[in-house]
């Protein structure tokens, strides 16, 4: 399945999709203005220092090459872009996304909703910006990489 990779074009693609996806978390924390939020539950963190956002950074890079890797599965048996035939490939990687967001990302932050004491904004957030990092990030791996043929 995985033996006609574009090696460039995956780490490309999974570099791209780590960063926007870490972006948009970021940019997410600030436009919604939950800072208060954040320190008022500040035993549920653990410290935002260099190594925090290092690590956040490595988590979305490695949830870009297993995104991608998918993509590229995907792709090759016919269920992503009709198998060479995409004529629009950004599409198909946004609604991978979304689709990834929905069976994964959703039910992952209401289950962690349900059972830590977190405030509504935060998870809400997290939400939107769960769900706009993941079609983002997808478009662009749709947009960056397609296997050999």
């Amino acid at each position: 399945m995985f033996e006609k990779l574009n090696c460039v074009r995956l780490a490309v693609a999974a570099i791209a999709f780590g960063v926007i996806s870490f972006a948009i978390h970021m940019l997410m924390v600030m436009v919604m203005g939950n800072a208060a939020l954040y320190e008022a539950t500040s035993q549920l963190w653990k410290p935002m220092g260099e190594s925090w956002f290092a690590g956040a950074l490595v988590i979305n890079l490695l949830g870009g090459l297993l995104f991608v890797m998918a993509y590229s599965a995907l792709h090759k048996c016919g269920c992503a872009c009709k198998a060479n035939v995409c004529t629009n490939c950004a599409r198909c990687g946004a609604m991978l996304g979304f689709v990834f967001w929905l069976v994964v990302g959703l039910p992952g932050m209401l289950s962690t909703y349900w059972m830590l004491a977190i405030p509504s904004a935060i998870m809400a957030e997290w939400t939107v910006g769960g769900f706009l990092s993941m079609v983002a990030g997808g478009a662009a791996v749709g947009l960056l990489y397609k296997p050999k043929k």
